[in-house]
């Protein structure tokens, strides 16, 4: 047994604990039962009593005598003006308040980590073409180095220090120009 302030505890005979339950709303019972053992009279050893005790005792319980004065005395007024309190009254927005707020804030650390992102992507450094202009030995030795690309400039298109890059179809061939030839 324990009080709704959980100041003590009765470990007590399981009948004694259910009769107190019923006449006091601030007791609750706890647990299962552990250790139940019938009761008993004790009579002496050949006595004729023994077999009318058992006899009277069984016929009480087929006729539910037993049952009618658990009834007539356990379930008093005392027990039926206790406040009701359903332990079965279903999740409450109190009981999921701790659900919601880490939500919330699985939300929003989401939404900080896309920001940052975002901010990183837009500000990483993109890598640049050199603006210088390469003379024709050195656009060949990059043309034929294991990179496979070809540099060609824009000074011979008409615009100067840019320079624009181009991969190879094929590995072999140094250098394609769809320019006419006066432009070399």
């Amino acid at each position: 047994m324990e009080s709704e302030q959980g100041e003590f505890a009765l470990i007590h005979d399981a009948s004694h604990i259910r009769y107190e339950v019923y006449r006091n709303c601030n007791l609750t019972e706890v647990g299962e039962l552990f250790a139940e053992q019938p009761y008993s009279v004790a009579v002496q050893q050949g006595s004729q009593l023994n077999e009318e005790i058992s006899r009277r005792i069984l016929d009480l319980q087929k006729d539910r005598y037993f049952e009618t004065l658990l009834e007539k005395y356990w379930s008093t007024p005392a027990k039926s003006s206790c406040h009701s309190t359903d332990d079965n009254e279903g999740i409450t927005l109190e009981s999921l308040g701790g659900v919601f707020i880490a939500t919330l804030f699985g939300l929003g650390l989401a939404m900080v980590t896309l920001s940052v992102e975002i901010f990183y992507h837009k500000n990483k450094k993109k890598p640049s073409v050199k603006e210088s202009v390469m003379n024709k030995s050195e656009k060949l030795m990059y043309s034929q180095s294991k990179i496979h690309t070809e540099l060609l400039t824009k000074k011979e298109f008409g615009v100067e220090n840019v320079m624009m890059r181009s991969k190879l179809v094929r590995p072999k061939i140094s250098f394609i120009n769809v320019m006419p030839r006066e432009f070399y």
